[in-house]
């Protein structure tokens, strides 16, 4: 019951009652750490709010209980990272790298919005750099 209403937090977009909904989840002694799944959606919710800070707590929480984030967790929150006022390429540059680092194969989405985002403010060489990086890894 609890996950389905955590996936209605995410399809309307309402990161407060997602974060209640997740305490709820792990004040219950009895039940089972949060599968990643939990994770996936507040870390969708929270980048959709523009909070990258509370994505990352939640990241952290992820790895903490469970081996290896997936490829669309580093995807969403490297987007995340390069998006809004507070935008900080740098920061999905380390999580790109801490995506390749722990052997994950990445895909287009996951590199699409650091391309994008150097584009967009016309940092051309980092663009160009960003996309050699890539095509060495994963020719």
């Amino acid at each position: 019951l609890l996950l389905k209403q955590l996936e209605r937090c995410r399809k309307d977009n309402q990161l407060e009652p997602a974060m209640v909904l997740y305490e709820e989840i792990i004040g219950d002694e009895d039940a089972n750490p949060p599968a990643p799944h939990v994770f996936n959606i507040l870390i969708s919710v929270a980048v959709s709010n523009q909070r990258q800070d509370v994505a990352m707590k939640y990241f952290e929480e992820l790895k903490a209980l469970h081996s290896q984030p997936a490829e669309s967790v580093y995807a969403t929150l490297i987007r995340g990272a390069v998006s809004g006022a507070e935008a900080d390429a740098d920061s999905g540059l380390e999580l790109l790298k801490e995506c390749v680092e722990s052997g994950i194969s990445i895909r287009f989405r996951t590199v699409q919005p650091l391309l994008k985002y150097h584009l967009d403010t016309g940092e051309l060489d980092k663009a160009h750099d960003l996309l050699q990086s890539i095509l060495k890894i994963d020719p």
